[in-house]
């Protein structure tokens, strides 16, 4: 097995979430797929990624009237660690996912340095996952469900699979896009919270200071919007998902075609 995804992690992936045959917001996860192939220099994009929309409509019908999640891959191709002797290939798979009303609340534990303000890779959705495995397995041996990457200086960067968002007081505070994955979900997110009145900041946030937070949430594709109820072992704000929470999983999923 000569690939270099396989051999390496010199790979790329997107996961969309579909809602039956619809593929929720398929062209963004493309064009950020897109934008990574060209910022980590693979070759011919828009060749590799030609026809996917198609293969991934296909594949919906063959499976039926089930929510799933498509999982769009990319691998620069057959080669040693410096030198690339194949072509790029892309692959696509769909799985059957369970649908739920509301995903189950998360408790987070802060894992320190796991994240890097300006880290490049980490803005890249890269088959490399070890970071991710590793710091949701320290997250369960410390009592919780989910890591919150925090940098050696205190600020918090994001979730193992999902984007960070706390609630103070009508404020809505998400950290800006320095070292962390540009969510497709978080975006989303931060429009629908707007149209709705609330005020949204993309700043720095200190782990000292979520910990104060009325209300905590993680946003990805496949998991929507899903309440944090406890950070190390404390409850946060009432220790029960919030309002804001329910107010924004309810105007998201007015966008998506359910």
């Amino acid at each position: 097995m000569a690939d270099r995804a396989f051999r390496y992690g010199d790979g790329l992936f997107e996961t969309v979430r579909a809602y039956g045959s619809a593929p929720h917001r398929l062209g963004e996860h493309l064009g950020r797929l897109r934008a990574s192939m060209l910022a980590l220099g693979y070759e011919a994009p828009d060749d590799v990624l030609e026809g996917t929309v198609g293969d991934v409509a296909s594949l919906l019908r063959d499976a039926g009237s089930s929510d799933a999640a498509v999982r769009i891959v990319v691998s620069r191709g057959d080669g040693g660690p410096f030198e690339t002797t194949g072509e790029p290939w892309r692959l696509v798979d769909v799985e059957a996912i369970e649908t739920a009303a509301v995903r189950p609340a998360v408790t987070l534990a802060r894992i320190d340095g796991a994240h890097t303000p300006g880290d490049l890779f980490r803005a890249h959705k890269s088959t490399s996952f070890l970071r991710a495995i590793w710091a949701r397995r320290e997250a369960v041996r410390l009592g919780a469900t989910e890591a919150l990457y925090v940098s050696a200086d205190g600020l918090v960067g994001e979730a193992s699979t999902a984007n960070v968002f706390a609630s103070f007081d009508g404020l809505l505070v998400t950290p800006p896009l320095d070292g962390i994955v540009p969510g497709i979900v978080r975006s989303d997110v931060i429009s629908v919270a707007r149209t709705e009145g609330m005020i949204v900041a993309e700043r720095p946030l200190r782990v000292t200071e979520i910990a104060e937070a009325d209300e905590i949430f993680l946003t990805s594709s496949l998991a929507e919007l899903v309440p944090a109820t406890m950070l190390d072992g404390r409850p946060v704000g009432t220790g029960a998902p919030g309002p804001v929470w329910a107010t924004l999983l309810a105007r998201y999923r007015d966008l998506s075609p359910r």
